[in-house]
């Protein structure tokens, strides 16, 4: 992963890590719990670097990933319907986290996200990869 120290590293609830790297990709390290506050600044986070795009990826390390609190769903949720075109790319973390992310995303859908991809990998190249051969069928 890039060395954070070298973009805008932001912090998120104390614990989780969020940056940009350009041109095009939002990369978060989630440790721990997502809660309402982290969800709620993370959003801000990714409407901030989605709102003049046509597309942006999401790059997730969910490998210290613990879970994630209703309400911090809820707010999850709701942000899909509001971000351009998107692809995630997600690594690390187990069957049932992945199955907690998909509730996550299933629920976007009904409150009217579109226009997205995701996908779970092995390790962080593999998710690289994957979100630089959608560069060309977004952008």
């Amino acid at each position: 992963m890039q060395d954070p120290r070298q973009v805008r590293l932001e912090v998120i609830d104390g614990a989780h890590r969020v940056w940009f790297e350009e041109p095009d990709t939002v990369v978060v390290v989630v440790r721990g719990t997502i809660n309402e506050t982290a969800m709620t600044q993370l959003s801000q986070r990714l409407l901030r670097e989605a709102q003049s795009r046509e597309y942006i990826f999401f790059l997730a390390d969910l490998t210290q990933f613990e879970t994630i609190g209703p309400a911090a769903r809820a707010i999850g949720a709701r942000i899909g319907a509001l971000l351009p075109r998107r692809a995630f790319a997600i690594f690390g973390g187990s069957f049932g986290k992945r199955v907690v992310i998909d509730f996550v995303f299933r629920a976007s859908n009904i409150l009217g996200a579109k226009d997205r991809t995701m996908r779970y990998f092995a390790d962080e190249e593999a998710a690289r990869s994957w979100l630089s051969s959608m560069r060309s069928r977004l952008a």
